[in-house]
This record gives C-alpha cells, sequence and structure tokens, in this order.
C-alpha cells in the first residue's frame, strides 16, 4: 500500500498558530510505502500514517508500548516519561507527536518499544540481569509478557528498515 505524501503542509492555516511543516529530505508530492515512509524518515508520511489511528489510536498505542509508564525494572531514578493525554494535545501537537515529539521517554521505555518490534508485536518487560543461566541451549526467562501490535509479518517490515534495501521473508 503506498499512500500520496506532500512535501509540505500548513496546518491552522488563517490562525495566529499557522504552521508550515516539511520532510527533512525535500521533495514533491510522491506516492510512498510505509518502508518508505520509514526509510526517509518522512515526518509528513508518519503522520499521514498516524491520521489513521486518530489521537485516541495512537496514544493508545503509545502507552501499549510502555511509554508513560515506568518498566518493572523497579530501577532506583527511572521516570514514567511524560505523555499527555489527547484531549490536552493542541494545534501542531496533534501532528508532531505522531513523530516523536511532545513526549518524553526513558532509556529503557525505548529500548523496551524497539523490543516490542524486533519480538514481533510483543512487549517484553526488560530486565537486568546478574548472570546468565543456559538450559539445553536455551535461554528461558519468565517474565510479564503482551502483544502490543501485529501481525507478525508487518513488525518484521517495519524490522526491516533497519537496513536499507532490507528483505522480508515471504510467508
Amino acid at each position: 500500500t503506498e499512500i500520496d505524501v506532500p512535501g509540505v503542509m500548513v496546518f491552522d492555516e488563517g490562525t495566529p498558530w499557522e504552521k508550515t511543516l516539511r520532510d527533512a529530505e525535500p521533495h514533491e508530492e510522491m506516492k510512498m510505502s510505509m518502508r518508505e515512509v520509514l526509510v526517509h524518515s518522512s515526518n509528513l508520511g508518519t503522520y499521514i500514517l498516524a491520521e489513521r489511528l486518530g489521537s485516541r489510536g495512537l496514544y493508545k498505542y503509545l502507552r501499549a508500548f510502555g511509554f508513560g509508564d515506568t518498566t518493572a525494572l523497579d530501577f532506583p531514578g527511572e521516570t514514567r516519561g511524560i505523555i499527555d493525554r489527547p484531549s490536552e494535545w493542541q494545534g501542531t501537537e496533534k501532528v508532531t507527536v505522531t513523530y516523536g515529539y511532545h513526549y518524553s521517554t526513558s532509556a529503557f521505555q525505548l529500548v523496551a518499544a524497539v523490543n516490542a518490534v524486533a519480538n514481533g508485536g510483543m512487549y517484553v518487560e526488560p530486565r537486568l540481569l546478574d548472570r546468565l543461566h543456559q538450559v539445553a541451549d536455551v535461554l528461558v526467562h519468565p517474565g510479564h509478557h503482551r502483544g502490543v501490535a501485529g501481525p507478525r509479518r508487518r513488525m518484521r517490515e517495519i524490522a526491516a528498515v533497519a537496513e536499507v534495501g532490507g528483505q522480508v521473508d515471504a510467508e
């Protein structure tokens, strides 16, 4: 699936809060796949894709990926980060939150979210280990797991973007 991504979008036009947003790589309107949006770090493409979720849907996903909560680590000084409810998003905050602005995360939250993508949409609570035990060539760690996104193929496609020109195995 491809979407039309303009090179420039104007928000709150004709108001004191009018804001023009552009992608970092200048371009005319063009079609982009989700993979291309991620590879080219298209803020406008990300917004267009996230807009389909709506503000509440996006907020629900951000929370499911662990943003706005401390992890199960109970690490001294760990913060919850900051993420406002969608009803508090104003002006272009409704747009920029789709590509990582207007909220803050801890390093643990970010690692856990990337881990969920790498694990096919399964959130695994992060752990700090002082040693590893290997049993029959398998490391099994009991812990809290929850699905946050899917299907698995979509998550592998997202992960493949980390390698420009990466391929996704056919199922």
